[in-house]
């Protein structure tokens, strides 16, 4: 009987060895405290989806779960919003940096909140410092209440953390290749390179919107002008057959 019990806990004990771990998508907690920080997590996540839509070797997203020790699924943070240079571009139910050569985030992003606030300038920050070693990490207060100023960012320079300088209403990005802009209660893109404030999607979708009509009501303008070019044509060749004396 004791053998029979030993075989069978040897043979638990092997099953429990080998059922997979489970690493959870998701933890149910909300997108974000309240309207403006799921605006500006989603926001940024689309615009820097649509900025890096040409590379295929850029992973943009937010909101998920990051794994960078296998094994150990607590081992684990959810961004607002980040950027992994060198990866694949593919939809993935959780990023596991073991999965991607080690890869971990080079840019990321948190929008405080009062629940937040905390680990976004402790725990996170100690960790995408230490531990991930993220080129970039900005942190953005959309309701101006809990950071001063509401848009920080900080560059990893020999290990550590250094803060970026605050210019104005503006900090660049090394890494992306743009300026991070301050507008009220929103965080907003500039091109260094061409100059100008890259227009939110929203913006964009308008700007196409307006530049649709704009063209259907000149295309609608040169049909009209046509078809009165025409019916003066064949007024003109009318009269001319009646002074022929054609009928």
């Amino acid at each position: 009987m004791a053998a029979i019990d030993v075989g069978k806990a040897m043979e638990m004990k092997s099953q429990s060895r080998d059922k997979a771990i489970i690493y959870p998508t998701g933890d149910g907690r909300p997108l974000g405290e309240d309207e403006s920080h799921v605006r500006e997590t989603l926001s940024c996540i689309q615009f820097l989806q649509f900025w890096f839509r040409r590379r295929s070797d850029v992973y943009v997203i937010g909101n998920n779960f990051v794994y960078w020790n296998e094994g150990v699924p607590r081992d684990r943070l959810s961004p607002g919003c980040y950027v992994v240079f060198g990866v694949e571009k593919r939809i993935r139910p959780s990023y596991k940096s073991w999965e991607e050569s080690g890869k971990l985030p080079d840019v990321v992003f948190e929008f405080t909140s009062r629940s937040t606030m905390r680990q976004d300038v402790e725990r996170k920050f100690s960790l995408y410092e230490q531990v991930w070693k993220t080129q970039e990490y900005f942190l953005f207060d959309p309701n101006r209440e809990y950071l001063t100023p509401p848009l920080q960012g900080y560059t990893l320079v020999d290990g550590r953390y250094v803060p970026m300088e605050l210019a104005g209403n503006r900090l660049r990005s090394e890494q992306l290749g743009l300026d991070l802009i301050m507008s009220g209660a929103y965080l907003r893109f500039y091109d260094p390179v061409a100059g100008e404030l890259i227009p939110t999607l929203g913006e964009a979708s308008d700007q196409a919107l307006s530049a649709t009509r704009v063209a259907e009501d000149a295309r609608s303008t040169v049909q009209r002008y046509e078809a009165e070019n025409a019916r003066l044509k064949a007024e003109i060749d009318e009269l001319r057959r009646q002074r022929r004396g054609e009928t």
